[in-house]
């Protein structure tokens, strides 16, 4: 479930306005991936984003996935996202784990539904998650449109096409907004990752990258 709440308050403006607000955002979430990761490494990483903006911002080629991810969510935050989580079928996770890359399989299975039944692949992104319980499930975020439309096809890719016949079928996806608590759904996305397996859509890499540069192009 998308169980942040418990999380102290971060600052509402967007990551895009200033550097230093992008300073404000990125301690926030070097706070919030401190208190909730029990890999420190990931610190290691997005800790640069602080250090660069007092120094040269890292050209976008140079982000490590942690860093891409901190502007990814910002900017989604800022076009009206959705936060999300999708749980698995037990034959589906189990699938996953048996390919050869799950995240790579995961988007595949995922996209030809998006696209065969809306004719187009939403902009989102995924960070899969394995509980203590060996249970696959992915967080994440995405613009949609009509919410009802995108659960179904994220419950029949995952559960399959009875899936309103099983009993876990008002559990499989939530939704929530994606607002000023941005950083801390990053957060609670990356608490346990060495190896991290994430999918971001080619449109929403784009847009990102286009935002990130032109906002320090522009000498803001």
């Amino acid at each position: 479930m998308l169980n942040y709440e418990n999380y102290p308050f971060t600052k509402k403006e967007s990551v895009f306005e200033s550097l230093d607000c992008l300073k404000a955002q990125s301690n926030s979430f070097l706070q919030e991936v401190d208190r909730s990761t029990i890999n420190k490494s990931s610190l290691v990483y997005i800790i640069n984003i602080s250090r660069d903006i007092e120094r040269k911002i890292k050209n976008w080629s140079r982000l490590s996935d942690i860093e891409r991810l901190f502007f990814v969510f910002g900017l989604g935050k800022d076009l009206g996202f959705k936060a999300f989580t999708v749980d698995f079928s037990y034959k589906f996770a189990i699938k996953a784990k048996n390919s050869s890359n799950a995240a790579d399989f995961i988007r595949r299975r995922i996209n030809s539904n998006f696209n065969n039944t809306l004719g187009y692949i939403p902009k989102y992104c995924f960070i899969l998650d394995e509980s203590d319980k060996e249970n696959l499930h992915l967080h994440g975020i995405i613009q949609i449109d009509d919410i009802a439309k995108i659960k179904s096809i994220l419950k029949r890719t995952v559960f399959g096409r009875d899936y309103k016949k099983h009993p876990m079928n008002r559990k499989m996806v939530y939704f929530r907004d994606l607002d000023e608590n941005w950083t801390k759904w990053l957060a609670y996305c990356l608490h346990n990752k060495e190896n991290l397996e994430i999918y971001l859509s080619r449109q929403l890499s784009q847009s990102t990258r286009s935002k990130y540069e032109g906002m320090f192009s522009n000498g803001k």
